[in-house]
């Protein structure tokens, strides 16, 4: 009798330490701060950009097709109806797009698995390289680290169980190759913060960008390109310029010659980040 009670305690234990809450996703009054990049537009003399962070709230349901999806609207009125979702009892959240569902997470999946492509023309199907733990506020949930599955893009993104994207709550499996990119700021529930992204610190990264971009003193041209690039405006006393993949690796560095071309036929297909003292630009090599 006591080896079946010992046997017993250690099995609540293994269940109490393994065991994990689910967080989910889909819940009235969250809102999602999502910075968007906009591609780099370059003159011979000057470059701009469009930048700026746009919300993304739960604000009431409805029920279509006699399944009740919950209503993401821009800013904070339930009038600007963007995007219906809903989240199943399996973890998977469905996103409703011209009255056919699209997989949009799948937070039941395991290492290996692949999560659909949204069709886009832009958007690619993921594969789930890892899943770890990630404490937010004193909760731990799990994390999962995906890259794509048929492209060689250099592309990588997470989820977080009741948060969503790195990329933002609508915008996984986006390379953002034409037109921009986004990126997750932060995420509140019922006006509490939980998720702050510690890349910008910040939940409205507008001003701060802006204000860099102000200073920005040197061009890449031509963008996009396969094999060279080229500097203008550069500061003298910019010597190096280093090559990052979005996912901040460093993939080369080298030192500026008189013409301040930049040589990348030895690059893959994809996005990169060209950083030239305190400044980056985006990069696509074709």
């Amino acid at each position: 009798m006591k080896k079946i009670i010992f046997l017993l305690l250690i099995s609540l234990w293994g269940f109490n330490t393994f065991g994990q809450d689910y967080y989910p996703l889909v819940q009235e009054n969250k809102k999602w701060s999502v910075a968007f990049f906009g591609d780099l537009i370059v003159d011979d003399m000057s470059s701009t950009q469009d930048i700026h962070t746009f919300q993304l709230t739960i604000l009431g349901d409805s029920v279509i097709n006699d399944k009740t999806y919950f209503k993401v609207c821009s800013g904070s009125s339930d009038r600007n109806v963007k995007d219906y979702i809903r989240e199943d009892s399996d973890k998977k959240v469905w996103l409703l797009d011209n009255n056919q569902e699209i997989l949009l997470y799948d937070f039941s999946a395991n290492v290996g698995d692949t999560i659909p492509s949204k069709g886009g023309y832009d958007m690619f199907s993921l594969i789930i390289d890892s899943i770890t733990n990630v404490t937010i506020n004193q909760t731990v949930r799990r994390k999962y680290w995906l890259s794509p599955l048929q492209y060689s893009y250099e592309y990588s993104e997470t989820w977080i169980e009741g948060i969503g994207s790195s990329k933002g709550l609508l915008n996984s499996s986006s390379m953002g190759i034409s037109g921009g990119s986004t990126e997750l700021l932060c995420m509140h529930n019922n006006e509490d913060l939980v998720y702050m992204n510690p890349a910008y610190n910040t939940c409205d990264t507008v001003s701060k960008i802006k204000e860099e971009n102000k200073k920005l003193s040197f061009v890449i041209y031509p963008n996009p390109a396969k094999n060279i690039v080229q500097f203008k405006n550069i500061p003298p006393s910019v010597q190096e310029v280093e090559v990052y993949d979005i996912a901040g690796k460093l993939i080369k560095k080298t030192n500026l010659n008189e013409t301040q071309i930049l040589n990348i036929e030895d690059l893959k297909q994809g996005v990169y980040l060209v950083k030239a003292n305190k400044f980056v630009q985006k990069l696509i090599k074709q």
